[in-house]
């Protein structure tokens, strides 16, 4: 099946999925299989769902198949479909499965430069989509240098200042966190979208809250930027509801973190542990091997309950 038929395959699940209004809009590919099939273990898949189920395993199967093939020939100008399928495939994968299928995309991103800017940014962010959703989340970490390059030189959407704050949080970078959530506020500004700027600058702000002597605006600063968003940016949590060790912001603590996480993974993966606090004490071990005593969430918070 090539690529123009997989794209046909697509619309006739988007068009069958019509018939089942109970799902939810936002389910992609694997949510959906993985919803008709428990019909189906219940006897209650009728004829339709059994054509949609096996139109979507068609789907997710082929899909990948095709990414590495047009991998192999760097068909760039495919880029469209790529992001298409991936943003598509990353949508309720297990983490086995969003694993297997990022691979698929970095196979065909590469090195970089086979897309036009926009193409780039939304492959980027498909990319960080996806390692948001993998437990060795931060290995994603070039890829959002990459994203954080592209939106300071070209711009983007609000989407994607938001989701590549939100993974700068997950890998403890607040200082990246709070400039590149900033930066998106002054490009929507530009573009008179104060609503949204202001919900950056709220998220930029309140991780900021975490760095030393940040220079935070006054609030007639604030005023005279957003006007009748003023609001929603003073929102911002000028104390941070979780409290973290000061040690991750230093220069130190980075240049270790992502060895350390490596040799957290695979100890948790070899130990098969199930909770959080056993990944922080093989965190805080690795950090201790290597001179630098970090305080996890757990003990920065005393008293917080933390699931």
């Amino acid at each position: 099946m090539d690529k123009v038929n997989l794209l046909t395959l697509r619309n006739r699940i988007l068009k069958a999925r019509a018939d089942y209004p109970a799902l939810p809009f936002y389910v992609g590919p694997f949510g959906i299989l993985k919803r008709l099939e428990r019909l189906e273990s219940n006897g209650q898949l009728d004829e339709k769902g059994q054509s949609l189920k096996k139109d979507l395993r068609l789907y997710i199967d082929l899909g990948g198949s095709i990414v590495s093939e047009m991998a192999e020939a760097e068909e760039k100008m495919e880029a469209a479909f790529v992001i298409t399928y991936c943003a598509d495939a990353f949508k309720d994968a297990d983490f086995e499965g969003s694993e297997r299928l990022l691979s698929k995309m970095l196979a065909f991103y590469g090195e970089g430069g086979m897309f036009l800017p926009r193409e780039e940014i939304a492959a980027n962010l498909a990319i960080i989509l996806g390692y948001m959703r993998v437990p060795a989340y931060w290995r994603g970490k070039p890829y959002a240098k990459r994203l954080a390059e592209l939106l300071k030189d070209n711009g983007g959407p609000y989407e994607a200042y938001c989701d590549l704050a939100a993974y700068y949080k997950m890998v403890l970078d607040y200082p990246s966190a709070s400039s590149i959530a900033l930066l998106g506020a002054e490009d929507l500004l530009r573009q008179n979208k104060k609503h949204e700027a202001a919900l950056l600058a709220k998220e930029g702000l309140s991780s900021a809250s975490l760095i030393p002597d940040f220079p935070f605006p006054s609030e007639s600063e604030i005023h005279a930027d957003y006007e009748e968003e003023t609001e929603v940016v003073l929102g911002y949590k000028k104390e941070p509801t979780i409290k973290h060790d000061p040690i991750e912001l230093t220069p130190e603590f980075q240049a270790v973190y992502d060895e350390v996480m490596e040799e957290a993974l695979t100890k948790y993966n070899e130990n098969k542990e199930t909770h959080v606090f056993a990944f922080w004490e093989s965190m805080r071990e690795g950090f201790a091997r290597r001179n630098i005593l970090w305080r996890s969430p757990i003990l920065m918070n005393p008293g917080m309950k933390i699931d």
